[in-house]
């Protein structure tokens, strides 16, 4: 289910677009708080992208390409976008958790798109895993226009690369 290695080495460079989110928390700065937390957000960002990528990469997209490939990505997209919903629990406003289940529907799009040109999961996890670690120990500090405006784009950006890879297939 995604977890052999590739093809061709060039099958690791579709993954290489997925890394913007890391890229983005990057510039805007990140903060340490120190050894052991940081080590143990690392393993949660490791734990959580193992899960998710082996459930609706994994499991789910590999059940529905049978229905074809925009199917299945479509359905674990928006299960995957849905799923951040739950997040309503933690406190935050209806506008925040509405831009992160768009992102995250853009991102499970993205990522279904470069699971289904590669066949494999492994190089998702890794990335799933970077964004969220990067964004645990990114800065709190920012406005929630900057929050928004690179969610938008992220969304955008996202949407996009996974349509291109959609509609030019193997």
């Amino acid at each position: 289910v995604g977890f052999r290695r590739a093809a061709t080495p060039r099958d690791l460079l579709w993954v290489l677009p997925l890394l913007l989110p890391v890229l983005l928390n990057l510039v805007v700065g990140l903060e340490f708080g120190g050894l052991l937390l940081t080590f143990e957000l690392l393993l949660i960002a490791l734990l959580i992208g193992f899960a998710e990528e082996t459930i609706y990469r994994g499991l789910m997209l590999n059940a529905l390409k049978a229905r074809g490939h925009w199917t299945a990505a479509i359905v674990t997209s928006v299960l995957f976008g849905v799923s951040h919903s739950l997040n309503l629990l933690s406190g935050k406003s209806g506008a925040e958790i509405l831009i992160q289940v768009a992102y995250a529907l853009a991102i499970g799009f993205g990522f279904a798109a470069v699971a289904l040109r590669t066949g494999l999961i492994w190089p998702l996890i890794l990335v799933h895993a970077l964004i969220n670690f990067t964004s645990f120990i990114g800065k709190t500090e920012l406005s929630p226009t900057w929050n928004a405006v690179a969610g938008v784009g992220v969304t955008f950006a996202f949407m996009s690369y996974g349509l291109f890879l959609m509609r030019q297939g193997k």
